[in-house]
């Protein structure tokens, strides 16, 4: 379980990143509308692209969140499988 862990780890780091760049991306976007660098019409086709992106990596990171939880709850309950297992043969041995 700890590798699964740990590569969820790395990709929500990893989409965080993502995240962060297309923000600055975004913030460079309107420095350039601002100083006339690009139009109105280049603009907006830029920042609709960035915005979906930005869009489909919260979904993700939802996706992961449900997927994270769901990872959680079954380990709980093979610990507990576990658990409950080695007190049964351990109460055989007593008996």
């Amino acid at each position: 379980m700890w590798i699964f862990r740990e590569i969820h780890k790395k990709a929500m780091e990893e989409q965080g990143q993502e995240s962060e760049r297309i923000r600055d991306a975004l913030a460079e976007l309107y420095r350039q509308l601002e100083t006339h660098r690009i139009t109105e019409d280049e603009f907006d086709k830029q920042e609709e692209l960035l915005l979906n992106r930005l869009d489909e990596l919260e979904a993700e990171e939802e996706n992961e969140q449900i997927e994270d939880d769901e990872l959680q709850e079954t380990s709980e309950q093979v610990d507990s499988a576990q658990q409950a297992s080695t007190k049964e043969k351990e109460e055989e041995l007593v008996d």
